[in-house]
């Protein structure tokens, strides 16, 4: 049986412009990520343990510079699995994508424990 839960939430963007100290070259990076996630706690006694737990976080990256390099990523996954991912850019070969066959559009299973009663020895 559930006893309670506990979630939190990040929403978190990054940005950053790289100057070269050797060349007038410049590299920029952009990142924006959101993610989410709950923990489910049993009733037992004494100390709780996790019983359940959910998430999903999705990342959209950005990279490019003066030289003409590109990369794109946009990337989620939800309770273990991915689900979707894209890339782009003229560096895309580089870092590819997750495979097709594991991307699964509602997600993953998350977290389920079972507990089980112990046997009373007689």
């Amino acid at each position: 049986m559930q006893f309670g839960a506990y979630g939190s939430a990040i929403n978190q963007t990054f940005s950053r412009t790289l100057l070269s100290p050797f060349s007038a070259h410049t590299n920029t990076i952009l990142s924006i990520q959101h993610a989410r996630g709950d923990v489910g706690m049993d009733d037992a006694p004494g100390l709780r343990h996790a019983i359940n737990g959910t998430g999903a976080t999705d990342q959209q990256f950005a990279f490019s510079s003066t030289s003409g390099e590109t990369y794109f990523r946009d990337i989620a996954a939800k309770n273990n699995g991915w689900v979707r991912d894209s890339v782009w850019g003229t560096l895309k070969d580089l870092e590819p994508p997750v495979p097709k066959n594991q991307i699964f559009e509602s997600g993953g299973h998350g977290l389920r424990r079972g507990f089980r009663v112990p046997r009373r020895e007689l």
